[in-house]
């Protein structure tokens, strides 16, 4: 487990990305251990990870704990599987070099995004607004998670516009499939 004041500083790091300013890369400790490290980040995300989801529970008739335990089992399948799928692009595309500063960073970066989505959600949630409005917050949420994972993508693996393009579809359908994979199985 990191120390408090190395979260905040990484914190703060993916916040200064997400200002669109590739100095944040230097607030990350960018070492082996520092890689390893990073991955504390979901530890942070998954309780109001867990939150949205269950908010978005609808209807009676529910096992919520059945619920609960596919939305954890297929969280952690997704934290792990883009960072081992990012092994194969970083190979590929000649950019081990890079590998370990970008997984660093995504990962520090779930600490921000969720730090977006988790007042919208409850501002829905608590507002009860109509499903459209709901919707378009969600979407612009959406949009602005993949285009901060894109500029993560241009500053921290060196990727051209078009690779990093590539690297964020990557991360959304691989997200996707597998949580939607992991809960097929728990939720009918």
């Amino acid at each position: 487990m990191p120390a408090l004041a190395d979260i905040l500083r990484a914190a703060f790091g993916a916040g200064r990305l997400a200002l669109r300013d590739p100095a944040g890369m230097q607030f990350f400790d960018l070492s082996f251990e520092g890689f390893w490290r990073s991955f504390f980040a979901y530890v942070l995300v998954a309780p109001p990870f867990l939150i949205m989801a269950l908010s978005r529970l609808e209807g009676e008739g529910h096992d919520i704990g059945l619920f609960a335990l596919a939305k954890a089992l297929s969280y952690g399948a997704s934290v792990a599987a883009f960072p081992v799928a990012m092994i194969a692009v970083s190979r590929a595309f000649n950019l081990r070099a890079h590998y370990v500063p970008f997984v660093i960073a995504y990962n520090w970066s779930q600490i921000v995004v969720m730090g977006v989505a988790l007042p919208v959600a409850l501002f829905g949630a608590v507002l009860a607004l109509p499903p459209a409005i709901e919707l378009a917050l969600s979407l612009a949420v959406l949009v602005w998670a993949l285009y901060y994972l894109w500029l993560i993508a241009r500053v921290a693996l060196q990727a051209n516009a078009q690779l990093a393009a590539a690297v964020t579809a990557l991360e959304f359908a691989l997200s996707y499939f597998v949580q939607s994979a992991v809960e097929s199985w728990f939720v009918p």
